[in-house]
């Protein structure tokens, strides 16, 4: 969840005396309501589907009213250096203006914790089109399992990052695959 991973990752940049900007983008009210449009599509090819719409709220996982609120407090409780949290749907928080407002830089790592096709897809034109993922940028995929067809690409995350590549004629090098099975 955006809460420990992001923390581990800051406290590992922080370990090595990195003064990155570190950026979190989330709805905080779990997935979006397209993902049952997904969960329909494969469901019908595969008989199952982990996620639905609504899924990993934020406020309902930590039971807060503000789950916002209570992750910055988080972050400032335990981070030397500051996260920025950036609240909004893909949609409508992955654009130029975001782009110039928190003046966003060529990124090392991008971690894509989306579980979702359309959010993926979002995250990663979003991306490559703005230059924020250049040559050595990392991509991590939290959900590249995630579906019932991920080894041929044919759904989810997967899917997703064939699509980008292709559309934005990127080369990508695998460095490491961990836990790469559907459950």
């Amino acid at each position: 969840n955006v809460g420990t991973t992001s923390i581990f990752i800051r406290k590992l940049l922080d370990l090595y005396e990195s003064k990155k900007e570190f950026c979190v983008y989330d709805s905080f009210e779990g997935l979006p309501e397209r993902t049952n449009q997904e969960r329909d599509e494969v469901v019908k090819k595969h008989g199952e589907y982990l996620w639905k719409a609504g899924d990993y709220s934020s406020d309902e996982l930590y039971g807060v009213e503000d789950s916002r609120e209570f992750l910055q407090n988080m972050y400032d409780k335990y981070l030397a250096t500051p996260i920025k949290l950036i609240r909004g749907w893909y949609e409508d928080t992955l654009n130029k203006e975001t782009y110039e407002k928190y003046d966003l830089k060529k990124a090392a790592y991008i971690d894509i914790d989306v579980d979702t096709y359309d959010s993926c897809i979002e995250v990663l034109d979003f991306v490559f089109s703005e230059g924020i993922a250049v040559h050595g940028t990392i991509l991590g995929f939290d959900d590249w399992g995630g579906t019932p067809g991920w080894e041929t690409m044919e759904e989810g995350v997967s899917k997703a990052l064939k699509e980008s590549i292709e559309k934005h004629n990127i080369n990508l090098e695998v460095i490491c695959r961990v836990g790469d099975t559907y459950p």
